[in-house]
């Protein structure tokens, strides 16, 4: 096979001078993986330098070696293939049924190849002006309209630069050796009139296209609510997205014209989801299924976007006419679980309009028959993940992902969805390797993308080298998805570790000038307000949050405390109130429930109540029983408090990786509640030894530091590790300080006095 050469300008980018240093070699590796399948290979090797490609304006200043860094992106992509191949023929051989003699001869193949490389070549050694419009787009699928108002352009002045863009591809195709060779077999012995479309013209937008399929990518959707808000979801699929707004309507001109093509119209309506055109999407899924019943994904996709809505009685039906039509017993039974999911008020982990248990349990059942059909299909996996997810079972949840990753480790899903059942449980140690391992297998993946840049700020990776890629990661996912509330949250982040939480504010009051029904950004604009100590502001916002979209936990979990400072307490026991109807049997709501009634100065009995539930739902968790034990102490049973802590602290030290030292501080507390003085400092000096052995990268550190010497009573030490922690741009670290002093005060008082 020919290589990749350099294009005929010079000026090449580094990426392409290490390309062709290690193509034969991962030319050789694709050959190895796809034995008997040259098609297969050389699709593969098309695909791995276009990742390879995208990847490396991120990743090129943290890769020592980049053969082996290129060897693991093209094993990647090649094992993606194989999977990607199994799964179509595994769940559905009569949709996704694939013939591998494609007819395109060998050399066809590796001169498409050139070609690409040529196009991405010339893109890199393009000025700014014109590449990023360029960019936005032919490869992220944003409309003229939409890159004008992104580069601050009118519609003419975008239009314009992609054509100039588009005349340099062309211009760059034609000067190809290989160009020669095209013509010399299409074109006919008359002379070319001058009008006539320079060579490389006609096959620029294929060759964008192809460049866009192959960085395929999960898409981050709009659902509306009937609250009013917007809610926002990571969802995939099947076909590439690119050029979006360009193929939806061809797409609808075609099936205008032939209504019962409802192979396109299934394509037209994922294009109409990824668009967030719900209303659109739905009718032609609607379409597609009185044209073809038993056309399984439509009824998937179908039922996900109805759930989404909260309209889950239609979810439900749509479900059922799917069972109905199903040819085997683990699709059934997989449907199954998805009504009874429904049917719990469950819409997916962290939001719910009811949480009726019974329902749920029905729901893992019927998820547990279908993995007993299917073991080796990780669909079921990962369904039942989400279902105790939503159920607020983080260790059930945990073991589902597992399962999924034992049949296949590589399964991007799993290794980004098990973070917050592990983040729970305090496996920490788990959950930047799986992010890192879903990121590099597809670097596109917006939901792994967002908690890789969420991890990283919050190991205080902001500065320096490390700094750098944090913020690369979140800008490449900001550029990807800029109406994402989530999005915008991973780059926000970056600023806050590093202290500048006036300009987090300022980023999230101009992100809701543009989509001020985004119920997430309003929760995210309160956390902002919060750090800025703007409680009234915060609250505000959170309330604002709360009336687009009452069914996400988060709001709840971290507005409760805001309302209750500012003043809000009526509201916030209306949200206890709201919560208790909503998340009934999910510890974590459960836990702030307890805390929230305990601020607001509920009787013990009330809060401790809800406390115990705590523990009963979740005994194997460390923090339910450290939330317990620090109710305890509050309610001014210290005794209770050291059983309850104790067990916090057996399960920290049972359980794999870094040891949680915040037991030990709370057993601290107990210990000097009753008189044990000796054994509560030995507490409090074993907490600062696993903080300071532990805890060294966390970018709160040296705030972790000063609430043990407060604790251990050596306030100027508590005064040096908060300074320290306000210089790091920790915003607890100013209320800490205000602390300190106040304790100095009540402590020079009594000395004042006679």
């Amino acid at each position: 096979m020919a290589g990749v050469g350099p294009p005929r300008g010079g000026g090449l980018d580094p990426f392409w001078i290490v390309w062709a240093e290690h193509e034969p070699v991962l030319r050789n590796l694709c050959a190895r993986m796809h034995r008997g399948r040259p098609d297969d290979a050389e699709d593969v090797l098309r695909t791995a330098m276009t990742r390879a490609w995208a990847q490396w304006s991120v990743r090129h200043s943290t890769v020592r070696n980049p053969g082996a860094w290129l060897q693991t992106v093209t094993r990647n992509v090649s094992l993606s293939y194989h999977r990607e191949e199994r799964r179509r023929a595994d769940l559905l051989p009569l949709v996704f049924e694939r013939s591998h003699g494609r007819g395109e001869p060998m050399a066809e193949q590796v001169l498409r190849r050139q070609m690409l490389a040529t196009v991405m070549q010339t893109i890199d050694a393009m000025r700014p002006a014109i590449r990023e419009p360029l960019i936005a787009y032919a490869l992220y699928g944003q409309s003229y309209t939409e890159v004008a108002e992104k580069f601050g352009l009118t519609a003419s002045a975008a239009r314009q630069r992609i054509q100039e863009a588009r005349r340099i591809l062309a211009a760059a195709l034609e000067d190809e050796p290989s160009s020669a060779s095209r013509r010399d077999r299409s074109e006919s012995p008359e002379t070319p009139r001058k009008s006539d479309p320079p060579d490389g013209s006609d096959v620029v937008g294929p060759l964008l296209d192809e460049i866009a399929w192959r960085l395929r990518d999960t898409c981050v959707i709009q659902v509306k609510l009937p609250s009013g808000g917007t809610l926002e979801y990571h969802a995939s699929f099947e076909d590439g997205l690119g050029r979006r707004k360009q193929r939806i309507r061809s797409l609808e001109v075609y099936v205008a014209r032939h209504e019962r093509s409802w192979r396109k119209r299934f394509v037209l309506a994922n294009l109409l989801i990824a668009d967030s055109r719900m209303e659109e999407g739905e009718a032609h899924l609607r379409k597609v299924l009185e044209l073809q019943p038993r056309h399984l994904p439509s009824s998937l996709r179908l039922g996900q976007i109805l759930v989404l809505a909260r309209r889950l009685d239609d979810a439900v039906a749509v479900y059922e006419a799917a069972q109905r039509n199903a040819a085997s017993a683990a699709t059934r039974h997989h449907l199954r679980g998805l009504i009874e999911r429904a049917r719990a008020g469950a819409v997916f982990a962290q939001y719910a309009v009811d949480q009726r248990a019974e329902h749920l349990q029905r729901a893992v059942e019927a998820f547990e028959q279908a993995i007993a059909e299917e073991p080796r299909n990780v669909a079921h996996y990962h369904e039942l993940g989400i279902t105790y997810e939503a159920w607020g079972k983080p260790v059930e949840a945990s073991a589902a992902y597992d399962a999924a990753l034992n049949v296949d480790p590589d399964d991007v899903f799993a290794l980004a969805r098990s973070h917050n059942p592990l983040t729970a449980q305090g496996r920490y140690d788990l959950v930047l390797p799986r992010l890192e391992r879903a990121v590099e297998l597809d670097p596109n993946y917006t939901y792994a993308l967002k908690l890789l840049v969420d991890r990283r700020a919050c190991m205080g990776l902001v500065r320096g080298r490390e700094g750098r890629r944090t913020l690369a990661l979140a800008g490449r996912l900001l550029e990807r998805s800029p109406d994402s509330a989530d999005a915008m949250d991973a780059y926000t982040r970056y600023f806050e570790r590093r202290g500048e939480t006036e300009k987090c504010v300022e980023l999230w009051r101009n992100f809701l000038t543009r989509n001020p029904a985004n119920a997430k950004a309003w929760t995210f604009l309160g956390t902002a307000l919060q750090r800025c100590y703007d409680w009234h502001g915060a609250a505000e916002a959170y309330i604002k949050s709360h009336s687009l979209d009452p069914a996400w936990l988060d709001v709840y979990w971290r507005g409760w405390s805001v309302l209750i400072r500012a003043g809000y307490a009526d509201e916030a026991r209306g949200w206890i109130a709201e919560g208790l109807q909503r998340f009934p049997n999910h510890w974590d709501m459960m836990s702030v429930i307890a805390q929230a009634q305990c601020a607001l100065g509920e009787e013990p009995e009330t809060y401790l109540r809800t406390a115990h539930r705590v523990v009963e739902m979740a005994p194997e968790l460390e923090r339910s029983w450290l939330v317990y034990g620090d109710l305890l102490l509050k309610a001014g049973r210290p005794q209770d408090a050291l059983e309850a802590l104790q067990r916090s602290l057996e399960i920290t030290q049972s359980a794999p990786g870094a040891p949680v030292p915040w037991p030990l501080m709370s057993i601290g507390k107990a210990l000097k509640r009753l008189g044990r003085d000796q054994e509560a400092t030995r507490s409090f000096e074993h907490c600062l030894r696993l903080v300071r052995r532990h805890y060294r990268e966390d970018s709160l550190y040296h705030w972790y530091l000063g609430v043990i010497h407060v604790e251990m009573g050596d306030l100027d030490a508590a005064e040096r590790a908060f300074r320290r922690a306000s210089k790091a741009g920790v915003w607890l670290a100013v209320e800490s300080l205000e602390d300190v002093e106040s304790r100095r005060r009540a402590r020079a008082a009594p000395e004042a006095q006679p």
